[in-house]
């Protein structure tokens, strides 16, 4: 199911992704601290990649990612600056985490297995 986005007129939304991950215990503040301050780069990556909600929750070292991207296939391409700096952030990253895909090499992705607007309103 997709739905329209009120923050650009015209544009069809994906289903939300969700993605779980695993930080390494005492990492919780160092993701944080980067987290509070995401590198523009960074930023304009997942923006230039139809991403428009994203969203990251943490308790302890479980991270949960919620986000939504367009329905669109024209991602355009990061400069050679902006690609190695959003290469040097996922470097930076990849040190905090103790899982982020499963036995396969596959995300963590989280399966939905309920939504409330299946249901008719019972009013």
């Amino acid at each position: 199911m997709s739905s329209t986005d009120s923050s650009t007129p015209g544009a069809i939304l994906r289903d939300p992704e969700v993605f779980v991950y695993k930080l390494r215990p005492g990492c919780e503040a160092d993701y944080d601290r980067h987290h509070a301050a995401v590198w523009p780069e960074v930023i304009a990556e997942l923006r230039g990649s139809g991403i428009t909600e994203y969203t990251i929750h943490r308790r302890g070292t479980l991270v949960i990612s919620v986000l939504r991207r367009e329905d669109r296939t024209d991602a355009p391409e990061l400069s050679p600056d902006a690609r190695r700096r959003v290469d040097e952030w996922h470097d930076l990253m990849a040190p905090l985490f103790a899982a982020v895909q499963d036995e396969t090499g596959e995300p963590l992705y989280a399966e939905k297995i309920f939504d409330i607007s299946a249901y008719p309103d019972l009013a």
